[in-house]
């Protein structure tokens, strides 16, 4: 509580702080090895086409997220308390004059986000077979990358991002030589930096018009 209202990059490093005392201490005290995840027998069916070689986790991956994105959408913009995190997330003290208790929404949010993400390792771990205590590092980079990319603020915006990113890494895996594989990571931040570049709000971002 002390740091809001304070200066954003306060913030940032103090989470970047907190985020790397947590997982160093995860490592100390769990361990820094991987720990095997067994895939639910119902997630691990494999299917075959002329084309394409899936498993049941992928189809599962992709209708939960598309339910998740859905359900938060409508929860953020149909609800009073959905309504409420928005306008806390605007202007934190306008919404408290309001008689908006932002402790509360804030407390709210923390709790869906860490909900969504717990339910996201899941999902890593029914899909690559194991957990660790750094897992969710670069994923955790590519989810802010995707998040700029289809727009801050837009909900859908950011689901679009994560499958235009998603679908730039199996592709450049798919057509380029094998030697370029392992960058495929610097694809991602490449379109980062070519969307910033030509649509700085994102793909389905607003701008903003700021009179003074």
């Amino acid at each position: 509580r002390k740091l809001r209202g304070g200066p954003e990059v306060a913030l940032l490093i103090t989470s970047l702080g907190f985020y790397t005392f947590v997982e160093n201490f995860m490592k100390m005290v769990v361990s820094p090895q991987p720990y095997a995840f067994k895939t639910p027998a119902s997630l691990a069916v494999m299917y075959r086409t002329p084309l394409l070689t899936f498993r049941s986790i992928d189809i599962f991956i992709i209708v939960s997220s598309l339910l998740i994105m859905l359900a938060f959408n409508l929860f953020v913009k149909r609800t009073r308390m959905g309504i409420a995190m928005r306008a806390t997330a605007e202007n934190l003290e306008v919404a408290r004059f309001m008689g908006i208790e932002v402790n509360r929404v804030i407390s709210l949010a923390f709790v869906l986000g860490s909900a969504i993400a717990a339910f996201t390792g899941f999902l890593w771990g029914a899909k690559y077979g194991q957990i660790s205590y750094d897992m969710g590092f670069l994923t955790g980079v590519k989810a802010f990358v995707a998040v700029v990319v289809g727009g801050v603020g837009s909900i859908p915006g950011a689901m679009v991002g994560g499958f235009v990113l998603g679908l730039a890494e199996i592709l450049s895996t798919a057509f380029l030589p094998t030697r370029f594989a392992e960058y495929r990571d610097g694809i991602v931040f490449g379109i980062l930096i070519l969307v910033l570049l030509l649509r700085p709000a994102g793909l389905m971002g607003v701008k903003e018009e700021v009179r003074v």
